[in-house]
Formats: C-alpha cells, structure tokens, sequence
C-alpha cells in the first residue's frame, strides 16, 4: 500500500522507477512517465531477456572451453605419466647396463691380475 495515500501500489512510475498508487500519479507525480506494473512487467522482462541473451551465448562458449581444457589437462596428465614411466624404465636399463659393465670389467680385470700373478 502506499504510504502516503493507503491505496494499493498498481503503477509504475518510470521517471522515479518506482511503485506508486492512482492518487500519486495526479499529485506527487504528476507530469511523470507511469504505466501499469502488468505491461511494465512485460515490458522490463523483454528488456532482461534480451540482455541476457549474449550472456547465455557466452556461456555456451565458455563451457565448451571448459570440456576442451579439461580433455587437455587429462591428456597433459597421462603424457607426464607416460614420461615418467619411460624414465624409470631407462634409468633401470641403464643401471643393468653398468651393472653388467662392472662385472665384466671386474672378471677382466680379475683375469689380467691373474695372469700377471702366474
């Protein structure tokens, strides 16, 4: 209701953006853009449809840059797994490779003090 006319709020006053009663549109409005709050309704949630509009077009575009980066970040993620697999792999082949070498080395050389000795 009004508080200055206790009539029921049923226009809105466009100049002021706000609720007012019949009596204010003849006194403390008067002159004032006013239409009733159904067409103003109406007429104000076309204007936020429409403003939504490119919103919900970037949203689309945001959530398929969303999916493509997270396809990448798991594609990322095995990649890194996948390397670290092949370096582990590698360090313990080349670990058996010095390991052989040392053997050989060890009998080479075990049979070179050998022969000396004799």
């Amino acid at each position: 209701k009004c508080s200055s006319h206790n009539q029921p709020l049923k226009i809105y006053c466009e100049t002021c953006d706000d609720l007012i009663c019949s009596d204010c549109t003849v006194r403390i409005h008067k002159g004032h853009e006013y239409d009733l709050i159904s067409d103003t309704y109406d007429k104000h949630r076309q204007i936020i449809e429409s403003s939504l509009q490119p919103v919900r077009e970037q949203i689309v575009v945001v959530t398929e840059a969303l999916i493509t980066l997270t396809h990448r970040e798991k594609e990322i993620t095995h990649q890194g797994e996948t390397v670290k697999y092949e370096i582990h792999v590698t360090i313990k082949q080349i670990i058996n490779l010095l390991l052989q070498s040392e053997r050989k080395l060890t009998e080479d050389a075990c049979g070179f003090s050998c022969e000396t000795q004799a």
